[in-house]
């Protein structure tokens, strides 16, 4: 989380999209606004993201232990 609040200040800042009043946008947030950030876009990341792929292909037997599934992703696209 350091690093995306070093490397990527501006959108780390851009799509937490809540309201602070004390936010100084030439100073790197905080690990909650990241943390806020990632939950905002984690549902975009997986389903428009390529490089979700192989994340959903490892998530999918830990987040449902009944599917036995080959490649199919199609489950974890529907959730995201």
């Amino acid at each position: 989380m350091v690093y995306l609040a070093v490397r990527l200040r501006c959108v780390c800042w851009y799509c937490a999209k809540h309201y602070m009043r004390t936010v100084k946008l030439y100073r790197s947030p905080s690990e909650a606004v990241v943390r806020h950030a990632l939950r905002n876009t984690w549902s975009d990341f997986l389903a428009f993201s390529p490089l979700a792929v192989p994340l959903k292909k490892f998530l999918t037997p830990k987040l449902a232990p009944h599917y036995h599934g080959t490649s199919d992703i199609s489950s974890m696209e529907a959730a995201a």
